[in-house]
């Protein structure tokens, strides 16, 4: 599967929902705020890049997430994601036929549209974790420290639902030592030599709110 193209199809597509919903969408009263948990699920695909792009093909990913809203514009969020690659397409890559890379993450998220009840909103977020490299029985598995942040769109389809859609980058500072590709051919691997790894999920997902 082509990277450009999944990436230049998920922009349009987004690109679409934010005309609709700066048009369907009514300006509406601001309420008093209070604080506010939500949680929510999301689907999507997940573009390696980096050490783990030369080894692995696009795949699936899905996450589990929440977050407090402590104030109109900020919230605590905390995450556990998972992407299930193939590199089974990939030559270099024939030994490690699948990988799941497992993410946790906490952070800060904020709303950068008028926090105003019932409108869309677009909010940015930014963490850090660990990720763990998981062969699935091809090879060790590796846990590192990494970095994530990421944007979505969420348009409300009711006072405690929303749709929405966005995309995350999840860095991971691998060790270069622990990931390994075959060079020319030849039948022994060798180690990859690179300290950084990171996919891009493009999401679809829903959130719900708890007062």
């Amino acid at each position: 599967m082509n990277k450009a193209r999944v990436m230049g199809g998920w922009t349009a597509a987004l690109a679409v929902i934010v005309l609709l919903a700066a048009g369907a969408t009514p300006v509406r009263a601001q309420s008093p705020f209070e604080p506010s948990f939500e949680v929510d699920g999301r689907l999507g695909l997940a573009l390696p890049f980096g050490g783990i792009g030369k080894l692995e093909d696009i795949g699936l990913a899905a996450d589990l997430g929440g977050a407090y809203w402590f104030n109109p514009r900020f919230a605590v969020r905390g995450d556990w994601g998972l992407e299930a690659l193939n590199g089974s397409s990939i030559p270099a890559a024939q030994d490690f036929r699948s990988l799941n890379l497992w993410h946790y993450t906490v952070g800060l998220e904020t709303n950068l549209a008028p926090p105003v009840s019932g409108n869309v909103k677009f909010t940015v977020n930014g963490g850090l974790g660990a990720t763990t490299l998981d062969f699935s029985g091809s090879g060790p598995s590796h846990t590192y420290f990494s970095l994530t942040g990421g944007a979505r769109l969420l348009f409300p389809v009711s006072p405690q639902v929303d749709l929405f859609g966005g995309a995350q980058l999840n860095l991971a500072f691998t060790n270069g030592d622990d990931l390994f590709q075959r060079v020319n051919g030849s039948p022994d691997l060798q180690p990859l030599g690179t300290s950084t790894s990171w996919t891009l999920p493009l999401w679809g997902g829903i959130q719900v709110h708890f007062p």
